[in-house]
């Protein structure tokens, strides 16, 4: 029994005294690594991703236009029918005594009077020559007009590897002078949503160039590419400039009107360079 207070006071004791000198010591410091979302994100910047984008944009409608339209029968029809307009357009102008340059022809009388005497004849067996390769074909004169216009807005779309280059700062500048500054945007917010916007609407242009050449009229390809275009801007400029849906609307009309007035003065700097048709 002697032993019994002694194995009290051992046991008894210790055991308390032990755990308040646990309570009282700190863990020692871990070194577990810290959350992942703590450390600065891997791989190529915002900015260098659509640049990446907008120069495999260009180079896609670059490459599809070096490859030529349309071959075989629907290539050949194509052709016959744009070189038939226009060729019966210059015609008209020149008739009309317009020069090169769209104003009054400033020739002498006489010879100015030969030339149109001369595109007035041409014009006639022109117009001979476009009824009879329009024999048979059921469509109306407005049907045919509508689909060479069509036409034309894909040809000059897909030039857009050459417009690119300018478009670009156009649309960081619009987008700038169009969204007011905010707080927790991308320090290149602009330059983001102007190389993104370009480069997949060039994907999409190009897709467009496919099914065209596939035999799809073109007012039936146009429609759809200009309503995805509109609503890819639209989407991208609320993402980049953390916009509403109302404020993108509204933010977006002025850069679609300062982006239409940059393609009308490219297109008149193309058909200058005779590199537009």
């Amino acid at each position: 029994m002697r032993f019994v207070p002694f194995l009290f006071l051992r046991y008894g004791l210790a055991l308390p005294v032990a755990r308040a000198i646990n309570l009282a010591m700190p863990d020692p410091a871990t070194t577990s690594p810290a959350p992942a979302d703590t450390y600065p994100p891997e791989g190529a910047s915002p900015a260098v991703r659509a640049l990446t984008i907008f120069l495999a944009g260009m180079a896609l409608l670059l490459a599809l236009d070096l490859a030529g339209g349309p071959t075989g029968r629907i290539g050949q029809d194509r052709a016959v029918q744009s070189a038939l307009s226009a060729g019966g357009e210059a015609l008209q102008s020149v008739a009309e005594g317009e020069g090169s340059d769209g104003l009054a022809d400033d020739t002498p009388d006489d010879e100015t009077g030969e030339r149109v005497e001369r595109a007035r004849s041409a014009a006639f067996f022109l117009e001979q020559a476009n009824l009879a390769w329009r024999r048979g074909d059921p469509r109306t004169t407005q049907q045919i007009e509508r689909e060479q216009g069509s036409a034309a807005l894909l040809a000059f779309l897909g030039k857009l590897w050459t417009l690119g280059w300018l478009l670009l700062p156009v649309g960081v500048i619009g987008a700038r002078f169009s969204c007011p500054m905010m707080d927790g945007r991308h320090p290149q917010w602009a330059l983001i949503f102007g190389a993104s916007s370009l480069g997949v609407s060039a994907g999409l242009i190009g897709l467009a160039l496919g099914v065209h050449g596939l035999g799809v009229s073109a007012p039936f390809v146009v429609a759809p590419l200009v309503t995805a275009i509109v609503v890819l801007n639209a989407w991208l400029l609320g993402k980049f400039a953390r916009l509403d849906r109302a404020a993108t609307l509204l933010r977006l009309a002025p850069i679609l009107v300062i982006l239409a007035a940059a393609l009308l003065l490219a297109r008149e700097a193309l058909l200058r360079l005779a590199m537009l048709g």
